[in-house]
């Protein structure tokens, strides 16, 4: 029986911004449950690799496979698995106001319930 396709294949994939390459020629595969880590230091490319495996980018050269289907776009649905980047990281479909308003606004929202909850303990 055949042993099943790899759930990602990434095959000589080149990606950056505007003129700055991040990395280059960069094939791998990730079998079904498996454990696989990116590590490289701070401006390095992993979190812009994971936009690029998602489909949140079009790479420059190379290709990417998710359980055998090509290019990220060409998904039809939702993908089965999610990404949550590091702290630092902008949404994409908020504009540059509301990801910086967006914090604020979650620290608000809990001052204010802490300080709706101490009132009832006389705090």
């Amino acid at each position: 029986m055949p042993s099943p396709r790899p759930h990602i294949t990434v095959e000589d994939l080149s990606i950056g911004w505007g003129t700055r390459v991040l990395m280059e020629h960069v094939t791998f595969q990730v079998e079904h449950g498996m454990v696989f880590t990116i590590l490289g230091g701070s401006g390095s490319g992993k979190s812009t690799l994971l936009r690029y495996l998602i489909g949140l980018e079009q790479p420059r050269a190379g290709n990417i496979y998710i359980e055998g289907v090509g290019e990220p776009h060409l998904y039809e649905g939702v993908p089965r698995f999610g990404v949550l980047f590091q702290s630092g990281a902008l949404f994409s479909s908020m504009t540059l106001a509301e990801n910086l308003a967006l914090p604020l606004w979650l620290d608000a929202r809990k001052t204010f319930t802490i300080s709706q909850d101490t009132r009832f303990i006389g705090v």
